[in-house]
């Protein structure tokens, strides 16, 4: 009995100290409003979406975005944290060279669907900024332009 006094006590004292630093985490993680989206979106989509593209989104969940966002609360996301995640991705690639942009854009799109899940569920209050910062356009159009010696021309 004396035992388990002491064990709750420490416990307890453990979470006390962990709430003054502000450490303790009492909402909901990244990584439980990820698995609520994936139970949702199963069954929301059913017949709707393939199942190729429901297996891409618990895909991009496992591998890449529960490992970075995982333990932080879905009101730690936001349009830094994003962008910490991008720069992240594109410095520890396996393969050498940069994710494409289309990947990092479905990831991002994961992303979203995820904290969409968590305003529905009143764990968020609203969507944070999740685009790009610098890109704003995803097609590369070169203008057109003439040499000088072009330019003198006319």
């Amino acid at each position: 009995m004396e035992q388990a006094k002491a064990f709750a006590e420490d416990w307890l004292l453990g979470l006390r100290g962990k709430s003054a630093a502000g450490i303790l985490k009492t909402e909901t993680t990244f990584a439980e409003a990820a698995k609520k989206f994936e139970q949702e979106y199963a069954a929301i989509t059913e017949g709707e979406r393939s199942p190729k593209w429901v297996e891409g989104h618990s895909i991009r969940l496992r591998l890449h975005l529960v490992p970075f966002f995982g333990k932080m609360g879905v009101s730690e996301i936001n349009a830094g944290t994003v962008q910490d995640y991008r720069v992240q991705r594109i410095a520890t690639s396996t393969t050498g060279r940069a994710p494409a942009r289309s990947t990092l854009h479905d990831e991002v799109g994961t992303l979203r669907q995820v904290l969409k899940t968590a305003i529905r569920h009143k764990w968020l209050q609203h969507l944070p900024d999740l685009s790009p910062p610098y890109k704003t356009q995803g097609k590369i159009v070169h203008r057109p332009w003439f040499s000088p010696a072009e330019y003198k021309q006319a």
